[in-house]
């Protein structure tokens, strides 16, 4: 049968009504099916068409590009403004449904309300011939689901070193963060997505994530405040995609900005473990498990996935959407701490929450273990005896320990340089703690200390902060954990201690850390404290009434410095050449260490403020130069502020005030890499004193120049 013959207004495909000015004489449906099927034309009898004719209205038409359940977009050209774009149309206008339409114009309305650099921007919104249509920017690229697919952005259980599966974990944590900024975008300007998924996610060619498709937004009256998210709630049907749709979704309940929190928590899920957190054979299991249980845990799938970055998924995938972040912004700041390895503020759920939560969710099995709990209490009955018998060796365990501690006690207060190692239980028994009863044998440390002005109350006051670093360094190890205390008598030995490798870990100044650096460049810090300590150089009163009044002054005077290698005595040093005082310029000066035995010498036969002779040996350096300014001849020195403040009765007059950085703790060279990361990680995210900030390197590079300039105090 020949085409039918159609009038000057109808389309010669067809036979339907041609709209006044559409090119080539042929209704918008034709030039759609010919622009989506090539010169063919799909149930058209038109077999050829000349490529200018492939218009609509200011667009020409290139080729088809995507194709989803709503509509196809074609890459095409704006003629009028002369640039390539990605025109997106319903399939079919005429059968589209009033639904489908409404969808396709809340896209429209939404992505157009929108101005994001990782949200496709809207040019145009508009209609041609009765079929709708949106013109976009053309984003050179694929989706992430095709990224994916290839291995890239997820997280291969199969990596081959834990640097690796670190380096692909930051880039996913980068890649959710920058889509989570894209979300709070949207959110604060009323734009709930509720289809986030990797198919909606553009990759463009440098790499940059775009959120698409917001042909299942809701719009919501929300401010336009940058500052206040609003509260974007409104209910409606199950639409989504079940992989990655919340619970409330799955109900049809109430949504909120909640609801794409959690779709971005699937796809950071699907990225670390390769499958997202909940799939079944038909979208009804799938949404009965998205609704009814819980996510497996990341690291039981992957043991190389970082714990805190699963508690950040994990936190996203709450069941109740007040569990999850508040915003879509408070998730990517979480990732952009753990990214600056900084304590992230999600916490993971603890072993009462996820009993009740197993509760709500199994109340069956809960009456049959309460059944079981009944019948265990005839079994518990007779281990009270038991009980009763192991109580009694940890009592006789208490007392063999308190036993050992009375003889470190002398050690520590004897002339003894020796090393004195105490062990993690020891410590336990002098603070007050449970000794440890875990299974399984412990991982043992050692942190080292230099010494302090009394190192029997030092020991009991590092008790509380070995105890909470061992029980966090503990859970990211996973294994039990000891950490033993070693104090080193001398203090020009420390650095040597650490950078020798004879201690694990080791607390000392920016000046010993840097000395241990150079002889062993394996020596890595790994925090230091938040505050620094206060220094003073002091003279004694009878030459300060002199007219000694400043560091100039001290000139033709005897000085007594500190150890050789302390950052107080670095800085002193600096402060003197800085006033015109070198090394020749003093009658004399020396530098005194703990236990010097011709200051205990001559203050043998002293008598103090008491009447009392001063003969207690003791450790500190502080001490033995404030004797040495009293009793010795020298008439000014140099020590730590608060040692200062205690015996500034005695006769001593402050000559300037100075800071010094703060303490820094490092890892000796050879330490396994997650052992370091543990125990830096644990610092950092100590509560209490003392708190823990990463290493300055502003401070160490400062030193370091400082060393070289120490030289300008000696002859």
């Amino acid at each position: 049968m020949a085409a039918p013959q159609a009038s000057a207004e109808t389309c010669p495909v067809c036979g339907t009504p041609v709209p006044p000015g559409t090119p080539s004489g042929q209704c918008p449906k034709c030039l759609f099916e010919l622009g989506l099927d090539g010169p063919l034309g799909r149930g058209s009898t038109v077999l050829t068409q000349p490529e200018s004719d492939r218009l609509f209205g200011n667009y020409r038409l290139k080729h088809q590009i995507g194709r989803g359940g709503m509509g196809v977009v074609y890459e095409a050209e704006d003629v009028h403004l002369h640039r390539t774009v990605a025109l997106k149309v319903i399939l079919d206008a005429e059968m589209a449904s009033s639904v489908t339409r409404r969808r396709f114009k809340i896209e429209a309305e939404a992505a157009a309300k929108l101005d994001h650099p990782n949200i496709v921007p809207i040019y145009e919104v508009g209609e041609h011939g009765g079929q709708p249509f949106i013109s976009m920017k053309l984003v050179p690229g694929e989706s992430l689901r095709r990224r994916m697919a290839r291995g890239e952005f997820c997280l291969d259980r199969q990596a081959g070193s834990k640097s690796a599966a670190q380096d692909r974990q930051t880039a996913i944590a980068q890649l959710i963060a920058t889509l989570a900024r894209a979300v709070h975008h949207a959110h604060l300007r009323g734009v709930l997505h509720r289809d986030l998924k990797p198919g909606n996610i553009l990759i463009n060619g440098e790499g940059r994530p775009l959120v698409t498709d917001f042909g299942l937004a809701k719009i919501t009256e929300a401010a336009l405040d940058e500052g206040t998210p609003p509260a974007l709630t409104v209910s409606g049907a199950v639409i989504g995609t079940p992989d990655y749709m919340s619970p409330e979704q799955a109900r049809g309940r109430q949504v909120s900005a909640a609801t794409d929190i959690y779709s971005l928590g699937a796809i950071l899920y699907e990225l670390l473990t390769g499958q997202p957190p909940f799939h079944a054979p038909s979208p009804v299991e799938t949404l009965r498990s998205v609704v009814e249980q819980a996510p497996r845990q990341p690291r039981t799938v992957n043991r190389s996935i970082a714990r805190d970055i699963e508690t950040i998924c994990l936190k996203c995938l709450e069941k109740h959407p007040a569990a999850r972040y508040g915003t879509a912004a408070a998730l990517a700041d979480d990732l952009d701490r753990w990214l600056g390895r900084e304590p992230i503020k999600a916490r993971p759920a603890g072993p009462l929450l996820r009993t009740a939560r197993w509760i709500r969710r199994n109340p069956i099995g809960t009456a049959l273990i309460l059944s079981l709990c009944l019948g265990l209490g005839v079994v518990t009955g007779l281990l009270l005896d038991a009980q009763k018998k192991k109580d009694r060796d940890v009592m006789t365990q208490r007392l063999l320990l308190l036993g050992l501690w009375r003889g470190i006690e002398t050690d520590l207060n004897s002339t003894n340089t020796t090393p004195i190692r105490i062990s993690s239980e020891i410590l336990c028994v002098v603070g007050g703690y449970p000794l440890p009863l875990d299974l399984g044998v412990p991982s043992r440390f050692t942190i080292s200390v230099s010494p302090a002005e009394d190192p029997v109350q030092q020991a009991k006051g590092y008790v509380p902060f070995l105890k909470r670093l061992e029980k966090e360094v503990a859970e990211r190890l996973e294994r039990p954990v000891r950490i033993d205390l070693v104090f080193c008598r001398e203090y020009a030995a420390t650095y040597e201690h650490i950078s020798q490798g004879n201690t694990d870990f080791h607390r000392m100044g920016l000046m010993p850390y840097l000395l241990a650096k150079s002889q062993n460049p394996g020596v890595e810090p790994i925090a230091q404290e938040d505050a620094g300590k206060r220094a003073v150089i002091f003279a004694r009163r009878d030459i300060y009434d002199r007219g000694v009044t400043n560091l100039a002054q001290l000139a033709g005077h005897a000085f007594a410095f500190g150890d050789t290698d302390s950052t107080i005595n670095l800085i002193a040093k600096m402060l003197l050449a800085h006033a015109g005082v070198r090394g020749t310029n003093l009658s004399k000066y020396r530098h005194f260490t703990a236990y010097d035995a011709q200051t205990q010498a001559a203050i043998e036969g002293a008598q103090d403020r008491t009447g009392q002779r001063d003969v207690r040996p003791d450790m500190d350096v502080n001490r033995e130069i404030v004797r040495a300014v009293l009793y010795r001849g020298y008439e000014a020195g140099v020590v730590r502020a608060r040692f200062f403040q205690r015996n500034a009765h005695s006769g001593l007059m402050q000559l300037e005030v100075f800071e010094t950085p703060p303490d820094v703790y490092v890892a000796r060279a050879g330490l396994e890499p997650w052992v370091i990361d543990a125990f830096r990680t644990s610092l950092l995210s100590l509560k209490g004193a003392p708190r823990f900030v990463p290493l300055n390197p502003a401070d160490c590079e400062s030193f370091r120049q400082a060393l070289t300039n120490e030289a300008a105090f000696f002859p």
